[in-house]
């Protein structure tokens, strides 16, 4: 059944389909929590293999937004990049619009500068590593058979084919290299992450498909220059390579041949995963509850988004409104992860919150963002009405192909618009600031040693508010 556009509480036909009681047996209530505190109050089977609820927690109160997607070439699990490109924030309905999705909710924290948080990767194109420690990450094979919600690993390097020299990269699509790291610079990066002056470059050109390679992806280029100046170079439909000159790293870049063959790798440890998103802090692992209550603002009770998956492979994506008295003032963390648990979880991550929780299903936005209105953000996670037709399939093996790089040369400046959502998401204790803040203060592990500008501008102006 379609949606109108309205919000849900004001739906006239779905609330007849919560009385049918065989679409309560697609999700595992208990009859006793059911009775005392959770009353389900609309329940529609969206498409085959998604599920939707809206559901009253009489403690606060709260209402809670589930999706429930059974991933299968019925409904596939996406990603999407705001504008498809990093530096921008959208709103989570235009790139569900974008993609052609079914439904949607926002993704992972942003940076003051508008870039995803904890890593990402699109369609077999990594777009950025993760920036700040401990990642986690949810992620889901190609095929769809198995989901991943946890901690993960990202490796990135270069192959010298011809010798067989492996040089890490470590960094991507973001900052310079320090001395002792090359960086790597894709299309996807447009003006906001480019390769820095005086440095030591070589541009490659790609020469081959997208390969699985071990647990991650590869794909070889061919060097179109290899030089050490002052002008920086261009990704183009390629990428490029930089770091400092007078290092081993330099060296070895300048050295490099014209036309010669390099193998670039990235991997997430997790085999057969061309996409991934991250988020912060783990609610769940191996069926126990793992978020702790703290001080920082973030474990405070605020709007939320996460995702989390059961152990018969479904996957929950679940948005809590909050801030709004009378109909709903949210969730601490650990009350988050209890949630989850409630809804047959056995893994759960905490995604972007406050103004930024939104969930959209068929272009409705089903609940009520704490903001008055939508908020745009730097990804979202999406459900597909059958197979991704854009996403590629890898070849096993290195295979000739002529191909290039996603996203633009050039991106076009952030709008005014844009950075008065980056700056929403900065004072908002459930959002980017709250994140910042609670991961300064120790909350979310280890303190950081240094944070990167942009996530040190956020917390400047989140506690300045």
């Amino acid at each position: 059944m379609s949606f109108m556009n309205t919000r849900p509480s004001f739906v006239r036909p779905l609330l007849a389909v919560a009385l049918l009681l065989t679409s309560l047996a697609l999700f595992p209530i208990t009859k006793s929590a059911a009775a005392s505190r959770y009353t389900v109050l609309t329940s529609a089977q969206i498409a085959p293999g998604l599920a939707y609820r809206a559901i009253k927690d009489s403690q606060g109160p709260r209402r809670i937004f589930v999706l429930t997607v059974t991933p299968s070439q019925a409904v596939t699990m996406d990603v999407a990049l705001a504008n498809d490109q990093l530096g921008h924030v959208e709103k989570t309905s235009s790139m569900a619009s974008r993609h052609g999705a079914v439904a949607a909710v926002n993704g992972d924290f942003g940076a003051f500068s508008g870039r995803p948080s904890y890593g990402y990767a699109e369609d077999g194109d990594l777009k950025i590593r993760p920036v700040l420690g401990g990642p986690r990450n949810f992620a889901i094979k190609k095929d769809e058979t198995q989901s991943f919600v946890g901690g993960t690993t990202f490796s990135t390097s270069m192959v010298e084919v011809d010798s067989n020299e492996r040089w890490a990269i470590k960094k991507w699509n973001y900052s310079t290299p320090a001395s002792g790291e090359i960086a790597a610079y894709t299309p996807a990066a447009g003006t906001f992450a480019t390769p820095p002056s005086s440095s030591c470059y070589a541009k490659l050109s790609p020469t081959s498909a997208l390969a699985w390679a071990g647990t991650g992806l590869g794909m070889e280029f061919s060097v179109a220059q290899a030089v050490c100046q002052s002008t920086p170079l261009t990704p183009g439909q390629g990428m490029v390579l930089a770091a400092r000159p007078g290092t081993s790293q330099g060296n070895q870049l300048k050295t490099l041949s014209t036309g010669e063959t390099i193998r670039l790798l990235w991997s997430f440890k997790w085999p057969g995963i061309v996409e991934i998103m991250g988020g912060v802090p783990m609610l769940m692992q191996g069926g126990s509850v793992v978020a702790t209550s703290c001080d920082a603002d973030l474990c405070k009770r605020h709007p939320r988004t996460g995702v989390g998956r059961r152990a018969d492979g479904k996957i929950l994506l679940v948005v809590v409104d909050g801030r709004r008295t009378g109909w709903s003032i949210g969730y601490t963390l650990v009350e988050f992860a209890q949630l989850f648990k409630w809804l047959g979880a056995t893994d759960a991550m905490n995604l972007d919150g406050g103004g930024s929780s939104t969930m959209v299903v068929n272009g409705t936005i089903m609940n009520r963002p704490s903001d008055g209105s939508e908020r745009p953000i730097v990804n979202s996670l999406l459900v597909l009405p059958g197979a991704d037709a854009t996403e590629p399939t890898p070849t096993t093996g290195f295979q000739p192909a002529s191909t290039s790089l996603s996203g633009r040369s050039e991106a076009e400046p952030t709008s005014d618009s844009e950075r008065q959502a980056l700056l929403a998401a900065a004072l908002d204790p459930g959002s980017s600031g709250g994140m910042v803040d609670a991961l300064a203060r120790g909350a979310l592990g280890p303190r950081p040693r240094t944070l990167p500008p942009d996530f040190a501008q956020v917390l400047r102006r989140y506690r300045e508010r």
